[in-house]
C-alpha cells in the first residue's frame, strides 16, 4: 500500500463518520434545538476563546436552531464530497467540515 493510497482510505473513513454523524442529526433536528444539550447556548458556554461583543452577538446568528440544519447538511454534502473524491479538493471539504461542526 503506497502513502496516496492510505490518505485517501483515511479520508473516506473520517468521510463516512461524519456522513453517519451527521445524517443522524438530520433525522433527530431536535436534539440541535436552543433548548436541548446539544444546542447552542450550550456548546456556546464551553468555548475556549472569547470573541469582542460585537464579534460574538453576529457569530451567535448562525449556529442557532433554526440555522443549524442547514449547517448540518453542508457538513453532510461536504463529508460526501470526500468519500466520492475527485469533484471537489479534500482541503476544502474537510475546511467545510471543520467549519460547520456543531
Amino acid at each position: 500500500m503506497n502513502a496516496d493510497l492510505a490518505v485517501r482510505l483515511t479520508l473516506a473513513i473520517g468521510g463516512v463518520g461524519v456522513a453517519i454523524s451527521s445524517g443522524e442529526y438530520l433525522t433527530r433536528p431536535g436534539l440541535l434545538a436552543d433548548h436541548a444539550i446539544a444546542g447552542w447556548p450550550a456548546g456556546r458556554s464551553c468555548r475556549p476563546y472569547r470573541l469582542r461583543r460585537t464579534a460574538d452577538r453576529s457569530f451567535d446568528v448562525l449556529p442557532r436552531y433554526p440555522n443549524v440544519p442547514v449547517l448540518v447538511t453542508l457538513r453532510l454534502a461536504a463529508a460526501l464530497a470526500v468519500v466520492i473524491g475527485r469533484p471537489v479538493p479534500a482541503v476544502v471539504c474537510l475546511g467545510v467540515v471543520a467549519a460547520t461542526y456543531p
